[in-house]
C-alpha cells in the first residue's frame, strides 16, 4: 500500500474506529495525499486526482477569495450526528444536485476560457443546498453573516467544514473586497495564500517538543486514550487543512 494511501487509512481508523467520531474521509485524504484534488467515493473506497489549474488561473482563483473566522467554535463530530438525523427524500435529492455539481464545478476551473465567477456563483448555490442537508449546518447568526456578505458583493461562499461554525469562505471579485471587508469588521480576516504541497504528508520533528505534548495531554482524554492503544494522535484544522499526528516520540506530520 503506498504510503499515502497507508497514512490516510490510519488516520481514518483512529479518528472513526478508535475515538468513534462521527464524520467523513476527506480532511484525512487531503491531508495525506497533498495537492488540489479531486476525491470521488465509492463502495468501494476512493479515488484522487489531481485537479491542473495553471499558475494564472490559480492566482486568479487565490485573488478572489476571502476568510474570516464567525467566533463560533464547535466539535465536528457533534455537527455531523446532528445532520445525520436529518434524513428522507428531500435531504437525498439535494446531497445528489450536489454530486452531479462536481463535475461543472472542475470544469468552470480547469478550462482557461470559462468564466471564473461562475464557480463564485456556483458556491452559492451548493451552500444553499447543503444548508437543507441538516439542522445544524447553518445557524441563524451564521445565516446573517452570509447574507450580509452577498450583499456587500460576494457572488457566493460557504462554511467550512461540517457547519455550526468555524471560519467562513467568500468568493468576491476585487472591487468589491473592500465593501465585504467593511460589512464583515467585526469578524477576523484571515488572508491566506492558495498553496499546496503535492508531496503530501511529511515527517518533522517540532522543536518543541514538550509544548506539543502539553498541547495534546492538557484535558485531552482521547489522546491519553489512544496511548495505550500505541496509536498516533491525530488533529485536523480546517483553515489549514492541516494534518498532525504524535506518537510516542512526539513526531508530527503535517502537510501544507
Amino acid at each position: 500500500m503506498p504510503a499515502k494511501e497507508k497514512l490516510a487509512k490510519e488516520a481514518i481508523y483512529l479518528e472513526r474506529v478508535l475515538c468513534a467520531e462521527a464524520g467523513g474521509w476527506q480532511d484525512q485524504i487531503a491531508a495525506a495525499f497533498g495537492g488540489f484534488n479531486r476525491i470521488d467515493f465509492s463502495a468501494d473506497g476512493y479515488e484522487v486526482r489531481p485537479v491542473l489549474l495553471s499558475p494564472e488561473r490559480k492566482r486568479r482563483l487565490n485573488g478572489r477569495l476571502m476568510m474570516f473566522f464567525t467566533g463560533f467554535t464547535r466539535f465536528s463530530a457533534e455537527i455531523q450526528k446532528l445532520n445525520n438525523s436529518r434524513n428522507g427524500a428531500d435531504k437525498l435529492a439535494r446531497l445528489q444536485e450536489m454530486l452531479a455539481l462536481v463535475d461543472e464545478a472542475e470544469a468552470i476551473l480547469t478550462d482557461e476560457q470559462a468564466d471564473l465567477n461562475e464557480f463564485g456563483r456556483l458556491l452559492d448555490h451548493t451552500w444553499k443546498l447543503k444548508r437543507g442537508t441538516g439542522a445544524a449546518v447553518s445557524t441563524d447568526c451564521i445565516d446573517a453573516l452570509y447574507a450580509r456578505g452577498i450583499a456587500a458583493g460576494a457572488l457566493g461562499g460557504k462554511l467550512l467544514g461540517a457547519g455550526g461554525g468555524g471560519f467562513l469562505v467568500f468568493y468576491v471579485e476585487p472591487e468589491h473586497q473592500a465593501a465585504v471587508r467593511q460589512a464583515m469588521q467585526e469578524l477576523l480576516y484571515i488572508p491566506f495564500p492558495l498553496k499546496t504541497v503535492a508531496r503530501g504528508s511529511s515527517t518533522m520533528r517540532p522543536r518543541r517538543s514538550r509544548a506539543l505534548r502539553r498541547f495534546f495531554l492538557n484535558g485531552d482524554v482521547r489522546f491519553s486514550a489512544l496511548r495505550r492503544h500505541g496509536g498516533l494522535a491525530t488533529l485536523f484544522t480546517t483553515r489549514t487543512a492541516t494534518l498532525m499526528t504524535a506518537a510516542s516520540s512526539w513526531r508530527t506530520a503535517s502537510s501544507g
